[in-house]
């Protein structure tokens, strides 16, 4: 109840107080967290986990979630940036009056705009790589839990027919 009354506080409420860097951070760490859960429910012999599907569909969201966040903090980030370096740009070139300079500030912004869209298409690919690899794990623990009750109806069916002989 605690953590998740600190998630709620953190990640919704203070969203802002976590720096860009911090939600791809916690994207990977929660990657390697789905990653060691994973592991750990696949040497389960004795099948404590059952069909934790909570753990594994909270690691999912918080994956989502997290990357989301990094994607719009960054894409925030590299605006700002933009607009900084074109304020910067416009502020030197106001006293100037040569006359190409209506050309050298158009080809300065478009440089500026496509040095943000490379920008924002790396950060939504990554995004997808980390929402992917979190797909895939799922789907790996899913298929886990599939073979687990289909060994159950073997053994059960195996047990029934065994007691009917």
């Amino acid at each position: 109840m605690i953590s998740v009354l600190f998630f709620i506080y953190f990640m919704m409420w203070s969203a802002e107080a976590m720096s860009t860097e911090s939600y791809l951070i916690l994207a990977f760490w929660s990657i390697l967290g789905f990653l060691y859960f994973r592991f750990v429910f696949a040497v389960d012999r004795e099948k404590r986990f059952g069909k934790s599907t909570i753990v594994w569909i909270s690691l999912l969201f918080l994956i989502f979630f997290t990357s989301l966040m990094w994607v719009k903090n960054a894409t925030d980030d590299i605006t700002e940036q933009v607009i900084k370096e074109m304020s910067s740009y416009y502020e030197k070139k106001s006293g100037i009056t040569n006359p190409n300079i209506l050309e050298d500030t158009e080809n300065y912004i478009e440089a500026l705009l496509e040095r943000g869209d490379l920008t924002l298409t790396r950060n939504i690919f990554i995004q997808m790589g980390l929402d992917i690899a979190a797909l895939f794990i799922m789907f790996s623990i899913y298929s886990i839990i599939t073979r687990r009750e289909k060994q159950a109806e073997i053994e059960s069916t195996k047990a029934t027919a065994t007691l009917c002989q």
